[in-house]
């Protein structure tokens, strides 16, 4: 998108001194002019399961505001429609990521039946050297 040229500074004689802005070529330029957003009603989404709602109001706190809105900004890119569409990316990749249930961790008590395994094998072997240090009978 085109800035507008109210943020030119008209008070120096020569603007060509003047940097110009990395994304439009205007000086002083606003970035919020190039920004991309996008915006979810996270209570009305009815696409989204209840559930993954819910880990995303936890997960996602601070994109929400309080109207209840869930927002996403990009500012890497030089146009509004690229950034937009970074958003958009960004918005698929935090849905992926709380789409899957967390898995429910159990706590072992004791020892694996592999871990048992192994400490009665080297028993085995430490009283088999313990037993080869014996005098031998003739």
């Amino acid at each position: 998108m085109d800035c507008s040229r109210s943020h030119f500074n008209t008070r120096r004689s020569n603007p060509s001194i003047l940097r110009s802005c990395v994304r439009c070529g205007w000086t002083k330029c606003e970035q919020s002019k190039h920004q991309g957003r996008v915006t979810i009603p996270l209570d009305s989404a009815n696409w989204i399961p209840r559930e993954v709602r819910d880990r995303l109001k936890t997960n996602e706190a601070g994109r929400i505001n309080n109207e209840g809105y869930f927002a996403i900004t990009c500012q890497e890119n030089r146009t509004q429609v690229q950034n937009r569409k970074e958003a958009i990316k960004k918005l698929q990749d935090i849905l992926k990521s709380s789409w899957d249930r967390p898995k429910v961790r159990k706590l072992r008590k004791g020892l694996t039946k592999k871990a048992k395994e192994n400490r009665r094998e080297n028993k085995k072997k430490i009283s088999q050297k313990k037993e080869n240090r014996r005098r031998v009978d003739f």
